[in-house]
């Protein structure tokens, strides 16, 4: 969890490490469980971050909301560099 909050590993990533420990080690940590059952254990890996952000709020009263930045994209090229938005996630 520690490294997903300081963006160095992604919720899949983290939920797929909990599914090992649940399984290697038969933990019983409530957290970890519930890490591991994001995106159906693995069986929907395209849920894993809907269900995780789903979990946290529920588990911690942590509320996430888009909010939009400003990203400017230069290839190289003879082109203007273009404006884009993004929407991130933000506690």
């Amino acid at each position: 969890m520690e490294l997903v909050g300081r963006g160095e590993a992604h919720i899949s990533t983290a939920a797929e490490i909990a599914r090992v420990v649940r399984f290697d080690f038969d933990c019983a940590s409530k957290g970890i469980r519930n890490l591991a059952s994001c995106g159906t254990d693995g069986k929907h890996e395209s849920n894993t971050e809907r269900d995780f952000w789903t979990w946290a709020k529920g588990a911690y009263d942590f509320h996430v909301q888009p909010y939009p930045i400003r990203v400017v994209l230069q290839v190289e090229s003879n082109e203007d560099p273009v404006e884009c938005w993004a929407n991130v996630r933000a506690g």
